[in-house]
């Protein structure tokens, strides 16, 4: 590859790689996690639970429109990837009736910058995007694993962090979170690290 073109792949991948991480599906007892009963999941809305201090009662309304908006965005985001990776036979968006498994949960900590804070102000202007995944039967309530996303914009700021939205931090956890549903469920195997 000429230099030039491996120049251009770097610039781009820093141009849309986003800070932070996705966890591994974590059982509750810590055991390999067999989801291969579960041919139907629901995908249900994701709550609030961010404790984000707002003063101004206006403010704080229009950002608890957005994080509930987020909650319904992100659920749409991993019912897609779950559907694209064959993830299971039947993948909904409502709450199911009969044996099913939920994946919901709480979006934790929402932080929605400008892209001039965040090319300007690296750090104190990061874009953040925190949530945690519940995998939970739908019969018994049982909580039978977790994930944990914690997705930031680039921290040195300047053009890398200018496209790095919270919409756009939700992209690669939710491909992780159908991922592990395809691994727990037998349709793929977990990529060996190296």
């Amino acid at each position: 590859m000429h230099s030039s073109l491996k120049s251009a792949v770097l610039g781009a991948s820093l141009l849309l790689a986003a800070c932070g991480s996705t966890s591994d599906l974590k059982s509750s007892d810590s055991k390999s996690l067999d989801l291969r009963a579960y041919e139907r999941v629901a995908v249900l809305d994701f709550t609030n639970a961010t404790t984000r201090e707002i003063k101004n009662e206006e403010k704080r309304a229009e950002y608890a429109v957005r994080v509930t908006e987020a909650g319904v965005n992100f659920a749409d985001l991993i019912a897609k990837e779950m559907r694209e990776h064959n993830a299971a036979p039947e993948v909904m968006r409502e709450k199911p009736e009969g044996k099913a498994l939920i994946v919901a949960g709480e979006i934790t900590e929402y932080v929605p910058t400008n892209f001039v804070i965040r090319w300007l102000l690296p750090i104190v202007g990061e874009t953040k995007f925190n949530a945690v995944v519940h995998f939970t039967d739908a019969q018994t309530g049982e909580e039978l694993g977790t994930i944990l996303v914690d997705k930031n914009s680039f921290p040195l700021g300047g053009w890398a962090a200018i496209t790095q939205t919270v919409d756009s931090l939700m992209g690669a956890p939710a491909q992780k979170v159908a991922e592990e549903l395809a691994i727990a469920r037998g349709v793929k195997e977990r990529p060996r690290k190296r």
